[in-house]
């Protein structure tokens, strides 16, 4: 029987509450690592992981990132991207927890993610759209 702790964005929870966290909060989506919005014509995507002190590579932010960008490619009203951070970093690389956990694993794993973050660099270059990165 699992009796440790689980986490709610920054708070470390005991057992017993996450039934009553599934009960009262089964519709809860955690707030994404990457926020998309536009104005005027630009599409703004907005670094700010919650579950980081920093903004970081891995497994949930590319994806994210991937995604909020590929909206502002498709969408026909966006003219151009500004990629920023809520947090006095910008993105400080890789998420080191990650490499961690993957350290026994599969070394293909970290080749899938490598790669990936390749196509989402090469997408921001021929896109068509100019990226722009506006660093605090």
């Amino acid at each position: 029987m699992y009796l440790g702790f689980f986490t709610f964005g920054p708070f470390l929870l005991p057992p017993f509450s996450l039934l009553l966290f599934q009960l009262f909060f089964k519709n809860y989506q955690p707030m994404p690592e990457i926020q998309y919005t536009t104005d005027r014509g630009v599409a703004i995507i907005t670094w700010n992981m919650s579950t980081s002190p920093m903004n970081v590579l891995n497994e949930v932010s590319i994806p994210e990132f991937e995604t909020a960008l590929n909206q502002a490619y498709t969408d026909e009203s966006v003219k151009g991207i500004i990629i920023t951070s809520a947090k006095p970093e910008f993105v400080a690389g890789a998420d080191l927890k990650m490499i961690l956990r993957n350290n026994n694993g599969d070394p293909s794993q970290m080749l899938q993610v490598s790669a990936g973050l390749n196509r989402v660099f090469r997408a921001m270059e021929v896109n068509g759209k100019p990226v722009v990165a506006a660093i605090n």
